[in-house]
Parts: structure tokens; C-alpha cells; sequence
């Protein structure tokens, strides 16, 4: 493939679409088209070499006084970092361009909803139809998903064998926790987390005890190689079901992260809770958390108080039952 004599803008967006976007999935090249939209509507770039870090960080400020919101805005500038990464492997640049993507809260916007069981296991489902023969790998770990509450990126690095660059599990201990070095974690601590019953038990029930826990595969049988790769297989898995989070919305690992948070909140105290989850602020634990579950609680409560006869609240009667009992 020939360098564009002008090396423009939109004779490179085609050459990345011909040569790139092609191989992708569906929904990997989706994400490209509102990215590079906006970034032309907000900065509008001539030439590849026009995007620099100060255009970026000029397109990432512009993005948040437009309205964008922080998940979006990070999503956009994620997918320019591939674009851009692409462009200097391929010689339109003359080196890499940083493109810094500001951290976000994950937990900032409830952007989805907790998945059921039975959502679960219809996503299991569509995993086996979508990779085929291949699908058991994916199916351990979005099982491991459901159980952990994991992020994406974490259940992606989680291993087996000591490392300063993944999360290290350690199963035989009386009680079994995994290491999360510090680059890895969002608060940028060393931490030590403690793992679920549950989630033990399905790591033991595990043939493999060496290298990274969960490798899952490609429709074509390869490694997942990336948790950008990882992202969108799980988006597309999620596409070919029914299940709507959100208007607009499938399945995604962060779903199944906040099914964790559901299930433990009617467990656990909000304290433990938000270690469990690894919250910054116990505010997040008690606004998507601890809340949903006290009004779920609530429902119940009612619920058994209205189907009682005689409706005993408190230990008096009311009057209704009062007067009819005279």
C-alpha cells in the first residue's frame, strides 16, 4: 500500500477503511464513523499529521463543552488512538502520537442494568451459536464475569503466575484473594482483593493452573490477542441477543459486573460492598448498590405485608382488621 501524495485526511480515513476497518466486525468499524465525525466537526484536520496531542487535547475539551458525556468522550479518543497507532505503522506519521484517554469512573453513569440468571445463561447461549466450536473459552469467562465482578480489562489480565503486569490469583490460601499491582488498579493502589465463595469455586473447577486463566478464542479459532479485541467479540456476542440493558444497548462485561454488585448488596454491609466492588467513594456503593437493593428489599417487605390476612403491622392491627373482627 502506497503513502497518499497529499497524505489528506480523507484519502487516509479510506485507506484505513479499505485496508483495516474491512477485517473488523461489524461493530468495531461502527465505532470508527461517529469518532472520526466528530473530530472533524470539532477540530476539523486537513492532512493524518494535522492530529496532534494539542489537537486531541483540544478535541477532548471541545467534546466535554459540547455536552459529550466522559464515556463517550474517552470512547471517541480510544478509537483515534487505534486510528492514529494504525496511521505511523503504516507510514503517515513519521513516529506515534500519545493520545492520552482521561480516565473515567466506569460507575459514574448506570449506562446499562444487572442481568438475571436467566439473561446469563441466554448470553452463554449466544456465545456457543457466534464463536462455534470455539465458544468455551468465551462461556468460562463471562461465567467468570457474572461471578467476580471484575472489570473488563481485569478478567482479561487475570493469571495464574506471579507478575508485576497481571492480577494474580491465589486460590490455596484459607482465603483466596487476588494481587492487583498497581498499574493495574483504578485508584492506582496495591491492592489485595478478596474473592467470593463462588467465584473460588468456579476458578478450582478450572483444568488449566498455568499462564493467564481465561484465553478466550476468535470465531476462527485464534487468541484474543487485545481487551480491545476482547470488548468487541463480548459487544457482538451481546448483539445477537434480545436482551436490552438500555434503549439501544446489549449485554456488555460491565453488566455483568454490576449483576455482582446486585446479587452481594443484599449479602453484605454497604462497607464491605464497596471494597468488594473497589469504589473510590462509598457514595457510588449506596447511590447504584445499596439503594436498588434497599428498594427491592422494600418491595418485598410490602409485598408480604399486603398478602397477609389481617395485615399486622408492627405488632398492632389495623383498624380495618379491628373493626372486622368485632
Amino acid at each position: 500500500m502506497e503513502r497518499p501524495r497529499e497524505d489528506d485526511w480523507l484519502s487516509f480515513q479510506q485507506e484505513f477503511e479499505d485496508h483495516h476497518l474491512k477485517s473488523q466486525s461489524k461493530n468495531y468499524r461502527a465505532s470508527f464513523v461517529p469518532a472520526a465525525r466528530k473530530l472533524e466537526n470539532l477540530c476539523n484536520p486537513k492532512r493524518v499529521s494535522d492530529v496532534t496531542p494539542l489537537m486531541l487535547a483540544r478535541f477532548h475539551t471541545r467534546m466535554r463543552e459540547a455536552g459529550l458525556a466522559n464515556t463517550t468522550a474517552a470512547s471517541y479518543l480510544r478509537q483515534l488512538r487505534i486510528t492514529i497507532n494504525w496511521a505511523a505503522e503504516h507510514g503517515y506519521l513519521e513516529q506515534r502520537v500519545k493520545v492520552v484517554v482521561p480516565r473515567v469512573d466506569e460507575d459514574e453513569e448506570m449506562k446499562g442494568r444487572p442481568l438475571s440468571l436467566e439473561e446469563l445463561e441466554r448470553l452463554l447461549k449466544a456465545a456457543g451459536k457466534l464463536l462455534g466450536v470455539h465458544a468455551a473459552p468465551m462461556e468460562s469467562m463471562l461465567r467468570g464475569y457474572w461471578l467476580s465482578g471484575l472489570r473488563r480489562t481485569e478478567g482479561y489480565l487475570l493469571s495464574w503466575d506471579n507478575s508485576e503486569e497481571l492480577l494474580v490469583v491465589k486460590i490455596d490460601g484459607r482465603r483466596p484473594m487476588v494481587e492487583i499491582p498497581t498499574k493495574l488498579d483504578k485508584g492506582r493502589k496495591r491492592r489485595t482483593l478478596s474473592l467470593t465463595p463462588d467465584f473460588v469455586e468456579h476458578l478450582r473447577s478450572l483444568p488449566n493452573r498455568e499462564g493467564r486463566v481465561y484465553r478466550p478464542l476468535t470465531k476462527q479459532g485464534r487468541v484474543v490477542r487485545s481487551v480491545d479485541t476482547l470488548g468487541v467479540l463480548i459487544s457482538d456476542i451481546g448483539a445477537t441477543t434480545n436482551i436490552v440493558t438500555k434503549p439501544g444497548r446489549h449485554p456488555t462485561v460491565h453488566d455483568l459486573r454490576r449483576s455482582f454488585g446486585e446479587r452481594w448488596a443484599a449479602r453484605v454491609t454497604p462497607p464491605v460492598l464497596k471494597e468488594l466492588m473497589r469504589h473510590r467513594d462509598i457514595k457510588t456503593t449506596l447511590k447504584y448498590y445499596v439503594g436498588q437493593s434497599a428498594e427491592r428489599t422494600a418491595n418485598q417487605v410490602w409485598d408480604v405485608f399486603e398478602r397477609s390476612q389481617g395485615g399486622v403491622l408492627g405488632g398492632a392491627r389495623e383498624p380495618a382488621a379491628e373493626a372486622n373482627r368485632s
